[in-house]
């Protein structure tokens, strides 16, 4: 199973979510689309073992720096820097409902928890979160985004510096 999650994760990176087919995964596989189905019951599910590989990474990762220190520093930086490692998987889970605040699944809530643990109380944990994923969802969506392709143009240093300081100011508000 893990294979066929690794190969639609390396699709997912080259040509997106709508390039990703049963029929294509199975040829990457050097497998009978028939034969792939005997393993995952179709895209829907595929979606499913995506979102929650990459949740289940970035809970890791921000568990892992609060643990090691317990701070919205410390945490926002590993919120940011696990999404800008796998930018697919963050922008396949911020376009489903996969994710949901309101009523968390067993896996949100962990995402939760590291939040509200660094904030002290749930509404400032939350603020925080969405403060973190609006931030990172704009810094994906920039055209050359310098947190994720640097550049040898003269501006992308002051960009990454100017969006830095943005995320320092946060931690700074969170604290």
């Amino acid at each position: 199973m893990q294979k066929i999650v690794d190969e639609a994760r390396a699709m997912l990176r080259e040509s997106g979510w709508s390039a990703i087919s049963m029929r294509r995964l199975a040829a990457r596989l050097d497998v009978k689309a028939p034969s792939l189905y005997k393993h995952i019951s179709g895209k829907e599910e595929l979606l499913q073992l995506l979102l929650t590989e990459s949740l289940e990474n970035l809970g890791k990762r921000i568990h892992a720096a609060i643990d090691e220190e317990c701070t919205s520093a410390s945490l926002l930086q590993a919120y940011r820097q696990a999404v800008l490692d796998d930018p697919h998987g963050y922008r396949l889970m911020s376009r489903t409902n996969f994710v949901n605040v309101v009523s968390p699944s067993s896996l949100d809530a962990w995402i939760r928890d590291a939040f509200i643990k660094v904030a002290g109380d749930e509404p400032k944990g939350l603020a925080m979160w969405a403060f973190a994923h609006g931030l990172v969802t704009a810094e994906l969506v920039q055209d050359g985004s310098p947190a994720l392709e640097p550049s040898a143009e003269a501006g992308a240093a002051d960009s990454l510096a100017a969006v830095g300081a943005i995320w320092d100011a946060g931690a700074e508000a969170f604290s």
